[in-house]
């Protein structure tokens, strides 16, 4: 009997035989490995309790909001130290005030800060101040 005859089974279905060929041993290794794996995992999370996604959370959170409270905090001390009085004399300063405007804010608030077309126009928080409106190139 030849070593095939050996791994082909009693039974034939249609003149097709079954061979019955072992499985690599790297496959099986990785499978019982993960079955352990999952044994261990269910024990540790449903047996033994482990913590679960929402009190993983919970500690996350509370360990942020630390953090911001400390930041928070901080910025307080810094601000509580400044002296705005000098800073607003420096015309150094205020140049960098001004350009920082330019760059972030005039294209909302208008180049005097007079504001333009948006949310907070005086048109639509019912204030009478006149607002100009860019010109239309159609009009």
């Amino acid at each position: 009997m030849t070593e095939k005859d050996k791994l082909i089974k009693d039974h034939d279905y249609d003149g097709i035989h079954e061979l019955d060929n072992p499985l690599p041993r790297w496959w099986l290794l990785t499978f019982y490995i993960t079955i352990v794996f999952a044994v261990i995992y269910f024990a540790y999370y449903q047996i033994l309790g482990g913590p679960d996604s929402d009190q993983r959370l919970a500690t996350e959170m509370s360990r942020i909001r630390a953090e911001q409270k400390e930041a928070a905090e901080e910025v307080e001390a810094k601000i509580a130290t400044k002296d705005y009085a000098a800073l607003v004399a420096n015309p150094e300063v205020l140049a960098k005030g001004k350009a920082e405007f330019m760059l972030k804010c005039m294209a909302c608030h208008g180049d005097k800060a007079q504001g333009l077309i948006g949310p907070t126009s005086p048109t639509t928080t019912g204030s009478t101040a006149t607002v100009r409106y860019p010109r239309s190139s159609r009009s």
